[in-house]
């Protein structure tokens, strides 16, 4: 006997085993892998379509996190490169609420800035 007339006659008896479970069952198994294969096709396609989706968010979100850090990274050059200014404003504010609190210990201590 040949491999392929061996093969054959699996074949053959493969089909005389479903058509016996479908006169036992009144199933048509033809029918039902028919089924599945359509639903597997649409479960492909939801995946397929939730992975584009998942891939669109993440897109997005890394889009904007680089803008948001080319942001940050703009406000901190700026602020290197103007720091003199920032430094002097500093001080000044200093300053200012050092001869405030100098001006109300006068007040408190009639005029007398050394307090004992």
């Amino acid at each position: 006997m040949a491999f392929g007339d061996l093969i054959k006659g699996a074949g053959d008896m493969l089909n005389k085993v479903k058509d016996s479970i479908e006169e036992a069952t009144g199933v048509d198994l033809d029918n039902i892998a028919d089924t599945v294969a359509d639903k597997l096709e649409g479960a492909k396609d939801f995946v397929a379509e939730k992975v584009g989706d998942a891939k669109d968010f993440v897109t997005e979100k890394a889009i904007d996190a680089k803008d948001f850090v080319a942001e940050k990274a703009s406000d901190v050059s700026e602020a290197v490169s103007h720091s003199d200014e920032y430094l002097e404003k500093a001080k000044g504010m200093v300053s200012g609420a050092k001869d405030a609190v100098v001006g109300k210990i006068k007040d408190l201590t009639d005029g007398d800035e050394k307090v004992a």
